[in-house]
């Protein structure tokens, strides 16, 4: 249900392609001022489909899709609140990386000292300086990455959205596009994003839609979507030495399940409901049985155990 706070409201948004296939179907979720929403599923699930709707490329669907309390097809007045980060590369290999920049802030009509504010802004924010004069064709995949999201904030957005936007980086500026996200957060930017990485979405996301077969099969705040389909607690006891005859001493507790005991380690598992108990069970076993541990790592239930539960 939408409200009158919502940045993002979509409504029964259908799609079909040729021979009336659906590749999108009753589709509903809104996004409030500041959220990140995470659109999640696999490929082929209709994540990037339903993105480039909302940023206005594609006008055939039916339902309804409003940004900032304004129909999509009228769009034209929010056109500047709004920056589309594409999955693929978007900018003139041929030119430079300033060249890339001015030309887009030329587009957007930005002259002057802004012009050059904002230019230094981009290179700095995005570790671009050291290339500026350098073509855009001679970067690595990661820094055109970068150059191709600087060129989506030429302009100081309100509402982003990024279609897999750390599809194929290297972990170190993996690390860095999300702490750029995260400092959009602060700002209190509106974001939807499509991501592969559950561990990303995770750390990203306040709320998922996820997809499957391009219907929504799950959707919410990501603790109470843990909560509802995932919620089991991984323990893991850590011994200096681990007998296989003590084995029996796990299988048998009533608040959690004996998974394996491999190199040392014995790994249980716990619902939510019954992490409490559990603990204190094992708790009860290791002083009866006078096992002495080196650690116990408890990991808690993870959107990944969400997604298996919900897209099988």
């Amino acid at each position: 249900m939408s409200t009158t706070k919502d940045i993002v409201s979509v409504k029964d948004l259908t799609i079909s392609y040729q021979k009336g296939k659906k590749t999108i179907e009753n589709c509903s979720f809104s996004v409030q001022l500041g959220e990140v929403l995470g659109l999640l599923g696999s490929n082929g699930a209709g994540k990037s489909t339903i993105l480039k709707t909302l940023a206005g490329f594609n006008q055939d669907f039916k339902g309804t899709i409003t940004l900032f309390g304004v129909n999509l097809t009228d769009t034209e007045s929010i056109k500047s609140k709004i920056a589309f980060v594409p999955q693929y590369y978007s900018l003139f290999l041929e030119f430079t990386v300033s060249e890339n920049l001015s030309y887009m802030l030329d587009a957007y009509n930005i002259h002057g000292d802004n012009k050059i504010k904002r230019m230094n802004y981009l290179l700095e924010t995005f570790l671009l300086k050291p290339f500026e004069n350098m073509r855009a064709r001679r970067l690595s995949g990661g820094y055109r990455r970068l150059l191709n999201i600087a060129l989506s904030f030429v302009v100081e957005p309100e509402l982003i959205f990024f279609d897999e936007p750390t599809a194929g980086l290297d972990q170190k500026t993996r690390k860095l596009f999300i702490n750029f996200i995260l400092s959009l957060k602060k700002l209190k930017k509106t974001i939807i994003l499509t991501t592969h990485y559950l561990d990303e979405a995770q750390i990203l996301c306040d709320k998922m839609v996820l997809l499957n077969m391009g219907k929504v099969v799950a959707s919410g705040k990501i603790d109470e979507l843990i909560k509802t389909y995932g919620g089991h607690y991984q323990i893991y006891l850590v011994f200096n030495e681990f007998h296989k005859d003590s084995i029996s001493f796990f299988k048998d507790l009533s608040s959690c399940s004996f998974v394996s005991a491999e190199n040392n380690v014995v790994n249980l598992t716990s619902k939510q409901s019954d992490i409490s108990n559990a603990l204190f069970e094992i708790t009860g076993v290791l002083k009866s049985k006078k096992l002495n541990i080196k650690d116990i790592d408890i990991r808690e239930p993870s959107l990944a155990e969400v997604f298996g539960e919900v897209i099988r």
